[in-house]
């Protein structure tokens, strides 16, 4: 009698593919990154979204004055015609890279993706004001003081009209322009460099690049924006150039600005072989439309830029602020550049070595060192030392 294994094969086969499918029923999903870094985009949009809200409709919104001092004809000009020009390039820059690929292919690259995300990393640019003013911004453009004063346990002096401002048609174009050229600045750097030497390291050439990073900020910032009197940083410490001068260029800026560019750009230059970041893995696994997985990248990109300067830039510099050195009396002695946060026109001393923080609401250092307590503050007594049992 014959006997075949047809049936036994079959019998065994039929289990295994029965036991591979309940084991993939029961199998738990896995969360793609992309999906996290989207939710946390989500998140931060929110934020945003209640901060501006609550600097709009509170009594921080208000336009802070240039003051007396009058401003030099070239500044006037240039200042004029960057409000104009900027914000011409910022809306070229987001059609070239997002909009239009999107329309004609149905598909945004990288370069697309982070110049819409830069542009909403604008909200955080005046955060590092948080607990002490140390930049200012030119209070002859056009300006509503600032949304820091919206965001939640703000502790830095501010009021309606004296308050570091913060430009609203330079500086979001600032961002989605300057940051995206510094990306491709960063890029090119690194293909130079691996085209040079094939065995350098991803340490190695990550490290390399934060030199040519701080190199495009002493050019960018240190030599061409500071000294057009757009924003200063009178509370810097470390000058590296002109420390007496009003457009003071000090190390902090370099080292956190260049990081926040590293970081940026050496996330573009790695990418894998579809051409997507580190933040966007997991993105090919997921079945939605296209238009929805672009969204889904920005999402990601917009928490990973906005944590990135958060980290590099908004904490170090919140952090070095508590202590300042003396502010140049260059930059004091206009009225446009001092935000009315300290100096003439106010009865506050502006920051400096000698001087204690100034919390809004609090006692501070008026003229001559004297101690001004404002109404309704109470300044804590000694209590003595309990002598008995």
């Amino acid at each position: 009698m014959a006997v075949t294994s047809k049936p036994v094969s079959g019998s065994v086969s039929g289990a295994s593919g029965a036991a591979g499918t309940l084991s993939a029923a029961v199998a738990p999903k896995r969360v793609q990154p992309v999906k996290l870094w989207a939710l946390l985009g989500v998140g931060w949009l929110a934020l945003m979204a209640y901060v501006y809200v609550n600097w709009i409709t509170g009594p921080d919104f208000k336009r802070v004055p240039a003051g007396p001092t009058p401003l030099p004809g070239w500044m006037k000009t240039e200042l004029t015609a960057l409000e104009i020009v900027l914000p011409i390039l910022a809306i070229g820059f987001i059609y070239w890279l997002f909009v239009r690929p999107w329309r004609r292919e149905g598909r945004v690259g990288v370069d697309g993706l982070f110049v819409v995300a830069f542009f909403f990393m604008f909200f955080q640019d005046p955060l590092s004001a948080y607990a002490q003013p140390w930049f200012t911004y030119n209070s002859y453009l056009i300006q509503y003081g600032s949304w820091v004063a919206g965001v939640p346990g703000m502790t830095a002096f501010h009021r309606g009209g004296a308050m570091v401002n913060e430009p609203l048609l330079i500086i979001p174009a600032v961002y989605a322009i300057a940051l995206v050229i510094a990306n491709g600045y960063g890029c090119l750097v690194m293909r130079r460099i691996r085209s040079w030497r094939p065995q350098t390291s991803a340490p190695s050439l990550i490290a390399m690049l934060l030199v040519a990073m701080m190199c495009f900020d002493f050019v960018f910032e240190g030599l061409i924006m500071l000294p057009l009197g757009i924003w200063e940083y009178p509370g810097g410490h470390w000058a590296i150039l002109w420390p007496h001068s009003y457009h003071k260029y000090p190390f902090e800026e370099t080292i956190t600005f260049a990081a926040i560019l590293t970081v940026t750009a050496s996330v573009r230059f790695f990418r894998d072989d579809k051409g997507h970041t580190v933040i966007e893995r997991g993105i090919e696994e997921l079945r939605m439309s296209e238009n929805k997985k672009i969204g889904l990248r920005l999402l990601a990109l917009v928490a990973f830029v906005n944590l990135t300067m958060t980290c590099c830039y908004t904490i170090p510099n919140t952090l070095m602020s508590l202590s300042q050195p003396s502010w140049p009396k260059d930059l004091q002695q206009r009225s446009y550049l001092t935000d009315y946060v300290c100096g003439a026109g106010t009865n506050r001393l502006c920051p400096g070595s000698a001087i204690p923080i100034v919390r809004n609401g609090g006692a501070y250092a008026g003229p001559g060192g004297r101690l001004v307590v404002p109404r309704g503050a109470r300044l804590p007594g000694i209590v003595p030392f309990k002598l008995s049992g």
